[in-house]
């Protein structure tokens, strides 16, 4: 299972504080919700309809057995965000 499952489902559910503990950061368990919103509200453009296509698989994914996908997602987040600069600030 991959690890965009879990956040993908914490993102649908408007899970913050769980987010917040994978992510790191308060402020990006914010902008990742913001982001899904978003996505989620312009479901019917052209950019957006693949996207929703592989988070409703991501977030089916984590549904079917959400232990697992907790499992599978803890700690690899910090390396992606560590990977790719994140500086927030809560």
């Amino acid at each position: 299972m991959g690890k965009m499952s879990y956040i993908s489902y914490l993102c649908e559910t408007e899970n913050e504080k769980e987010l917040t503990e994978e992510l790191g950061s308060n402020q990006a368990a914010k902008s990742w919700i913001s982001a899904h919103k978003d996505m989620r509200e312009n479901r019917e453009k052209p950019a957006f309809k693949v996207l929703n296509q592989i988070t409703d698989e991501n977030i089916k994914e984590a549904e079917d057995d959400l232990d697992k996908a907790k499992k599978d997602s803890v700690g690899d987040l910090n390396k992606i965000i560590s990977a790719i600069g994140y500086r927030g600030e809560d």
